[in-house]
């Protein structure tokens, strides 16, 4: 009975074990915070351009939480099995447990911080892949619905002239709107250059204003309201609403269309 005794723990052993398990958790606790702040800190510093290293850093973020998660869950299985053992010998204790009723600490470091963090990362890793599958389809219409585009073009980076607004051709709305298709939100848009404006009539009467920007490389850039997209390039976003002003003005009778190669023949000789 005596060697059985004194295999068991005394009071004061069982104290240091939890003081001990206890720092521990509270150690790595500190470190992962420490690590979600610093990826939290890379996203935001990261463009919308980066989103493979946007992408990347919300996956690690949920990894790490992940594993802070479980490490806490860990370290506090152990510090509630020597409590179970150490409680009974000092009622002091017990009494101080049962006045701290209410959400206990577990709760809230082992589930709720971690889970609210994981849906955290989890709304910044949709983000990153494209504002959860948002597309600009979702606010620009489709050609069906559309009676009327009207665009325009300035401060042009090619130094190419001033397009003052001008309707563009029935038979052209399936080049202009291609242009806005598949684009993804950007939610931490640059200050760029106006570039111009798109003006989209529905045919329930109402309009959609696009503005248009130069982003200098890269993905184009436009918004809809306040929000902002990335889609197409700024190269062909000025070649198409050229294109399409030159046909409109071609069909006023205000410039001449391009022959076309077969209907040119070789002049007479004199």
């Amino acid at each position: 009975m005596k060697e059985e005794e004194s295999t068991q723990p005394g009071t004061e052993d069982l104290w240091d074990i939890i003081k001990h398990i206890d720092s521990i958790r509270e150690g790595r606790t500190n470190f992962f915070l420490v690590a979600e702040a610093m990826m939290i800190t890379a996203y935001t510093a990261l463009g919308s351009a980066d989103g493979f290293l946007r992408t990347t850093v919300a996956v690690l973020g949920m990894v790490y939480t992940t594993s802070w998660f479980l490490v806490n869950l860990r370290q506090s299985n152990r510090i509630d099995f020597a409590a179970r053992m150490l409680l009974p010998r000092r009622p002091i204790m017990l009494e101080i447990l049962k006045a701290g009723k209410g959400i206990s600490g577990k709760l809230v470091l082992n589930y709720i911080v971690p889970l609210v963090t994981l849906i955290f990362w989890l709304i910044l890793l949709c983000f990153a892949l494209g504002g959860c599958g948002r597309k600009i389809s979702d606010v620009v219409p489709l050609a069906a619905d559309v009676t009327a585009v009207e665009a325009s073009l300035f401060n042009r980076p090619d130094s190419g002239p001033d397009i003052a607004a001008f309707s563009v051709l029935p038979q052209d709305h399936g080049k202009v709107l291609p242009l806005f298709t598949g684009a993804r939100i950007d939610s931490s848009p640059a200050k760029w250059q106006v570039l111009g404006m798109v003006s989209i009539a529905r045919s329930n009467g109402s309009t959609c204003m696009v503005d248009l920007y130069w982003t200098g490389g890269g993905s184009g850039a436009f918004s809809v309201g306040s929000t902002y997209y990335r889609g197409s390039n700024d190269k062909e976003i000025i070649a198409v609403l050229t294109g399409c002003h030159m046909a409109a003005q071609a069909k006023d009778g205000l410039v001449e269309q391009p022959p076309s190669a077969g209907s040119l023949k070789a002049s007479p000789e004199d």
